[in-house]
């Protein structure tokens, strides 16, 4: 009898520990990875669409700091 006493209660303490601890973490675990699998996703759809955007800019060549001016006498 004390023996089934004993084992309902580690079994009872097993399914409490996965219940509150193991399965909330997992749940979060997989949220975080598909929420920075989205993030990535809309990244890498920025970074394409950028390069069309500042191809025309990108075409200028600026040599240093040089600044031009007129020279008064």
């Amino acid at each position: 009898m004390f023996k089934i006493i004993v084992w309902t209660f580690v079994l009872v303490m097993l399914y409490r520990f996965f219940t509150r601890f193991v399965l909330p973490i997992a749940k979060m675990t997989r949220t975080a990875k598909e929420q920075m699998q989205r993030m990535q996703q809309q990244m890498q759809d920025m970074q394409q669409q950028q390069p069309k955007q500042h191809s025309s800019a990108g075409n200028r060549h600026i040599d240093g700091d040089y600044i031009e001016y007129e020279e008064v006498k």
